[in-house]
């Protein structure tokens, strides 16, 4: 244990980084250890401050190593922990998220007007119907957003069906903006194919209760 305050100098150089190597690492737990020139205590570091932690660390692992110093608990400890080769492996995993991130942003661009416009024409045929629309679109978003963290998280799962059921009954503007928002449910079949059925039959009601002036009736 590092019994005395390391000088200024020690803590800008650790600040800065330093080279060293991963001597232990406590994969059940996510921490581990690391060895530097530069003190003779060894440097903890968390799994939360290694760059690219996807790539499990491994024993002698050459990284560049960023720490300060515990003066409560005297010692050293990582603010963070990489390496050129886990640099690129971050840039290559952001590449992809981006990769996958950018289709979904270009279709909110046409998906948010399409919901606004369905919406805006419940509420000019009357009030209480689009209110009603909205707070069903609100429970699709919820329910998807739900499932997402349900499926992230191993917990169980949103069934497929309630989510075309509220979708039928009007949310499914709400249930499109989250597909793409969340990433969620945009590819599996017979999923999308089931969900854009819901969403053509809603827009079609619409229109015919619109042209047909019926949904004037309503209170």
């Amino acid at each position: 244990m590092y019994q005395n305050t390391p000088d200024y100098d020690t803590k800008s150089k650790l600040h800065l980084g330093v080279t060293g190597n991963i001597v232990q690492w406590n994969a059940e737990k996510g921490y581990g250890f690391i060895q530097t020139a530069i003190i003779s205590d060894n440097i903890f570091f968390h799994i939360n401050t290694l760059v690219a932690p996807e790539h499990a660390p491994k024993r002698n692992e050459t990284i560049t190593v960023h720490a300060q110093y515990d003066a409560n608990k005297k010692r050293w400890s990582a603010t963070q922990v990489t390496s050129p080769q886990r640099k690129q492996w971050q840039a290559e995993r952001e590449a992809a998220e981006n990769a996958l991130i950018r289709p979904m942003k270009d279709k909110l661009t046409w998906a948010i007007p399409i919901a606004i416009i369905w919406l805006a024409g419940l509420f000019f045929q009357t009030a209480t119907i689009g209110i009603s629309a909205i707070s069903l679109s609100l429970v699709a978003f919820t329910a998807y957003a739900w499932d997402k963290s349900c499926a992230l998280n191993q917990r169980s799962r949103v069934p497929e069906k309630s989510l075309h059921v509220i979708a039928l009954c009007g949310g499914w503007a709400g249930a499109l903006l989250a597909r793409y928002v969340f990433r969620h449910k945009t590819q599996k079949q017979p999923f999308v194919g089931i969900f854009w059925v819901t969403a053509v039959l809603n827009i079609l009601i619409t229109l015919y209760f619109i042209f047909s002036g019926s949904l004037k009736g309503f209170i």
